[in-house]
């Protein structure tokens, strides 16, 4: 081998790695003995050279530089050897000065605009992953995003971050001089708080620091996006079994950097009821923009008045965008106009009228959360089909059972959702369901879901790859119960 003696071994670098390289260690063999090279291939070239890896001839100049440095004894030479692996000094040697690619072969370098994003994200819980790894590119000195497998489920795609993203700021504070260490650490600290990032394209970052400009969050071209939160404890590593519906209505909240003290409506609180707890801090929309503010106090359900009801539903308050009204008198419907309006509903008992009635008179609908209480029978019933354009639909049954039937009248009315979150119980097989959800559902993008399959062993049909193969929106789901009795699927 070349590199066995001190002479030769590395001493300093002279092929200079470059952005959207990546080093590759060629095998092969040469006067029939087995020989490697390392060489930079740029990310473009990689799916080329991985089609004709097999082939028993390759020119490795067609695909990259080979890597040269200068050795102890003060030769320039080319990093080979003989055998089948280099040897552990010359990979560590690689790993230390050399850096893994940073962008992909779908990242544009060229610059056009700016592509700067302000990302927020709430976690259901603080050991909640984010569906992402940070690493530092230690040539350049930036932090940069990678997601892991199925990245368009994880809470960061939905916040807006993208592949590759560099990190410019976490949660207000600059982090580009941050060591590695230093910004995992600001991961980890706070964990039940927001976090709150800003991050630009790659093309982005190398416009800026070549032409000697600052990036910050008060820029005029921060696109500042609407905040996400997780819905279920998907990517969590707590044991927590169900999702629970918190009946409280109303939050009281104080402004962050203020005396002030407000109470808004649960669906204005950017995180999930079930997992909103007293002096929570999370982010609140208020009059068309995002606050962080701490919950002092969370007020108790009520049924609201007929009149109020009506009001609603009657574009009595134009201004209306979000309403949760508790377990609602519905006997008033047929004096109900529209509320073009309103785009979130959530109520804690319905009927089937109620539910039609509330998409008749909502057609700008977005989201609606339903919960169902046991006391709630026949909760479907037929009616003129209706396409109205909801895109999201939360639905809890924690002990009313909800036949297939009663759930696809229901998405009859709905065909547009394309979020859904189901929880019930459940007598006939999970895949039969499944089956008919994205039969009925042809924009469906995520499915999240708490389902308890009432079935005995022997007449249980299909198993967990079976409904993963499905549609990539059930690729979440998990058994997380099985027994004798029933199975639980949840994500």
């Amino acid at each position: 081998n070349l590199l066995t003696s001190y002479e030769d071994r590395p001493k300093a670098i002279v092929t200079e790695q470059k952005l959207g390289e990546l080093v590759y260690v060629f095998r092969g063999i040469e006067k029939g003995r087995p020989v490697w090279r390392y060489v930079l291939v740029p990310v473009s070239k990689l799916k080329e050279l991985e089609d004709q890896h097999s082939s028993a001839n390759i020119n490795v100049l067609e695909f990259g530089r080979l890597i040269e440095y200068l050795s102890n004894g003060g030769q320039i030479k080319q990093m080979f050897g003989w055998g089948f692996d280099p040897p552990r000094i010359i990979q560590l040697w690689i790993e230390e000065h050399y850096d893994p690619a940073s962008i992909d072969e779908n990242i544009d370098l060229i610059y056009e605009k700016d592509d700067i994003r302000l990302c927020t994200i709430q976690r259901a819980v603080p050991q909640q992953k984010l569906g992402f790894c940070v690493y530092y590119h230690r040539k350049e000195h930036f932090h940069y995003i990678e997601f892991y497998n199925n990245w368009e489920l994880s809470l960061a795609y939905q916040a807006g971050i993208k592949n590759f993203d560099r990190i410019i700021e976490l949660n207000g504070i600059n982090i580009e001089k941050d060591t590695p260490y230093e910004l995992r650490n600001r991961f980890n600290i706070d964990q039940n708080l927001p976090v709150h990032m800003l991050v630009c394209s790659p093309a982005t970052y190398i416009h800026y620091k070549s032409t000697g400009k600052l990036l910050h969050s008060h820029l005029r071209t921060v696109h500042h996006l609407r905040p996400v939160y997780a819905i279920s404890m998907l990517d969590s590593n707590t044991n927590a079994k169900e999702v629970t519906v918190d009946h409280h209505s109303f939050c009281a909240v104080q402004w962050e950097n203020s005396c002030t003290i407000s109470t808004v409506p649960q669906s204005a609180v950017f995180k999930s009821p079930e997992y909103t707890h007293v002096n929570d801090v999370c982010f609140i929309e208020t009059a068309g923009h995002y606050r962080k503010g701490q919950i002092i106090f969370k007020g108790s359900k009520f049924i609201p008045p007929q009149q109020l009801i009506c009001d609603v539903f009657s574009n009595k308050f134009p201004s209306l965008r979000h309403v949760h009204l508790g377990r609602i008198d519905y006997s008033t419907y047929h004096s109900w106009t529209t509320s073009p309006s309103l785009q979130f509903v959530s109520i804690f008992s319905c009927k089937s009228m109620s539910i039609l009635a509330i998409l008749t008179s909502c057609p700008n609908l977005h989201h609606l959360q339903v919960h169902i209480f046991p006391s709630d029978n026949n909760v479907f019933t037929s009616s003129t089909p209706l396409n109205h354009p909801l895109r999201r639909l939360i639905v809890w049954s924690n002990y009313t059972e909800l036949y297939f039937n009663d759930i696809d009248r229901f998405l009859a009315y709905t065909p547009n959702v394309e979020y859904l979150y189901l929880q019930t119980v459940y007598r006939t097989p999970f895949i039969h369901l499944a089956e008919g959800l994205i039969n009925r559902l042809h924009h469906l993008f995520r499915f999240d879901c708490y389902i308890r399959e009432m079935l005995t062993r022997d007449s249980r049909i299909g198993n967990l790859a079976s409904i993963h193969k499905m549609h990539s929106c059930f690729y979440g789901i998990q058994c997380k119960e099985e027994n004798d009795k029933c199975r639980i699927f949840s994500t």
